[in-house]
């Protein structure tokens, strides 16, 4: 054998050991973009996942496993497993945490982007009814030497008709 499949898994555990650090700094620069976490997430899950499965290729690969000898086996690495078990549980559950944090962020903020529109849309509605509502009733009212307006009715000199000063 040219490598040692001990130092090659050593190697594969250090390199996934440094994935996730590298993805726990890289996940702070997408807090703006929750699908970017997501993926990074995935890819940070699927790493301990791996690391997890080299971890036991190492442990099942010693000398003491070949021979026969579990129990001196589980009993040395048992705090290793636990110790995995209880980091995948919390980077799991703070994974799934945050996503729903900025799932709910967005979620509120879309529904009160929503609700805006939708009292803008209001008020457009309004304003133009009110528009409308103008526009029938100056059509429907008529302005006439016979009919004058009031304005007109008080001042007699002020009539459409009446003679205008130029100076």
């Amino acid at each position: 054998m040219l490598f040692d499949t001990g130092l090659i898994l050593t190697f594969l555990q250090v390199t996934l050991l440094v994935a996730d650090v590298v993805f726990n700094v890289i996940v702070g620069l997408f807090l703006t973009a929750p699908q970017a976490q997501i993926a990074i997430y995935i890819i940070q899950d699927l790493c301990l996942l791996l690391a997890a499965g080299t971890l036991c290729v190492h442990i099942f690969s010693s000398w003491f496993c070949l021979s026969g000898f579990l129990r001196p086996v589980f009993v040395r690495f048992w705090s290793t497993a636990v110790a995995w078990l209880i980091y995948f549980g919390l980077t799991l559950g703070i994974h799934v945490w945050a996503i729903t944090q900025c799932y709910i962020y967005y979620y509120l903020m879309y529904r009160k982007a929503m609700e805006s529109r939708k009292m803008e849309a209001g008020r457009r509605a309004n304003r133009e009814r009110n528009l409308t509502l103008a526009q029938e009733t100056l059509r429907q009212t008529t302005i006439s030497k016979d009919n004058p307006p009031l304005s007109y009715s008080k001042f007699p000199d002020s009539s459409p008709d009446a003679p205008r000063l130029r100076i």
